[in-house]
């Protein structure tokens, strides 16, 4: 495994939704949980189940249990700004 670096956010809830929940004015509504994957596979393929080490980007200086949600078998989807891209499952803490 190499150093991904990749900065994506997790959205807790259910890992089948689809599409960002938007209020008018295009405005997200949902808790994003900053993280950086630090490890993961070198090649997958699209749809094939991985391990990845996600750390917290922004425990330092965010309100108390702002990252409380991320607790084993929680689930996410991950995020590029509105855009769904993944989901998964807190296996560990």
């Amino acid at each position: 495994m190499k150093s991904r670096q990749y900065r994506p956010h997790f959205v807790l809830g259910d890992p089948e939704q689809e599409t960002a929940v938007v209020a008018p004015g295009n405005v997200l509504t949902e808790q994003y949980l900053g993280v950086q994957i630090d490890d993961g596979p070198d090649e997958f393929a699209y749809g094939e189940e991985i391990v990845v080490l996600a750390r917290l980007l922004y425990w330092e200086g965010t309100p108390n249990g702002f990252y409380d949600g991320l607790v084993p078998g929680a689930t996410f989807t991950i995020r590029e700004g509105a855009r769904i891209v993944g989901h998964g499952v807190i296996l560990a803490s």
